[in-house]
């Protein structure tokens, strides 16, 4: 259990931190849209998040696409005395830029840095016409100055790659107001405890540790009586079974944060 209060509830529940998206984030909401090239969305439709104190939620639609390539392509170091006799070879600064700067941006550049690991490589329609490695390899060896390597792709699957315009819609206007309203709809007091029921909540927040009951222990009725007080609630996060998850819970007239995980052996010799 941690103490808590509306923003802090938000922030929890939000993404307040988007790094490398925050100047599409910046763009979608101060000149209402931002527009990407991506072959994944960077960020999915309905992304709730916090920018400068407002809450917004993203969306997205798809406005183009064009054609592309994912090649995992592999170079495999080889004896300099066997070069010979692999296949037509090609000096890495003979290849088209397209294929240096695919390369280059794997680890095989000049010199090279990362000989024998497959990395996924796309390659638009385009650049598959400039290129000599893809879809079919001219040529089986790359030479670098004190390197040789042996061209394998290991397996191909189309990734277009989608212009997507995201746009911002303000969900409420403070962190706070965004908070409140989870506070309204899942809060729920814990109310007339028993002696242990009181001690078994104060450990998990005075002493900022969990209370768990060990494998070889028995489940006390206080444990079971107030974890029974769960059941009818709604998780803010499910954990996968019917009660593990996330509570606001209001105690002593505070809010906590409340993580609770219950073990299929708990609820399996709860009657009813």
């Amino acid at each position: 259990m941690r103490e808590t209060d509306a923003a802090g509830v938000a922030r929890e529940l939000v993404d307040s931190d988007y790094g490398e998206h925050r100047s599409l984030v910046s763009e979608a909401v101060r000149e209402d849209a931002s527009t990407v090239e991506s072959v994944h969305p960077p960020l999915s439709s309905g992304t709730v998040l916090i920018y400068d104190d407002v809450v917004y939620a993203l969306t997205f639609e798809v406005v183009d696409s064009q054609p592309a390539t994912t090649y995992s392509l592999a170079v495999d170091d080889v004896d300099w005395t066997g070069v010979s006799g692999d296949g037509p070879s090609i000096q890495f600064s003979e290849l088209p830029p397209v294929d240096r700067e695919k390369l280059a941006a794997r680890g095989l550049g000049e010199p090279p840095t990362s000989l024998g690991v497959g990395a996924p490589t796309l390659y638009t329609e385009s650049e598959e016409e400039s290129s000599v490695l893809v879809p079919e390899p001219e040529y089986r060896i790359i030479e670098w100055e004190d390197d040789a390597g042996r061209l394998r792709i290991l397996g191909q699957h189309p990734s277009p790659i989608e212009t997507l315009r995201y746009t911002a819609d303000e969900v409420a206007a403070s962190p706070a107001a965004y908070g409140q309203r989870f506070i309204d709809e899942h809060a729920f007091q814990l109310t007339s405890l028993s002696d242990e029921e009181r001690r078994i909540v104060e450990n998990a927040f005075y002493r900022r540790r969990a209370y768990t009951v060990a494998d070889d222990e028995s489940i006390t009725d206080a444990v079971r009586s107030l974890v029974a007080r769960f059941r009818p609630r709604e998780s803010l996060r499910q954990s996968g079974d019917d009660m593990s998850g996330t509570y606001l819970v209001w105690y002593d007239g505070s809010l906590y944060w409340t993580q609770l995980h219950v073990s299929d052996e708990f609820d399996s010799t709860t009657e009813g």
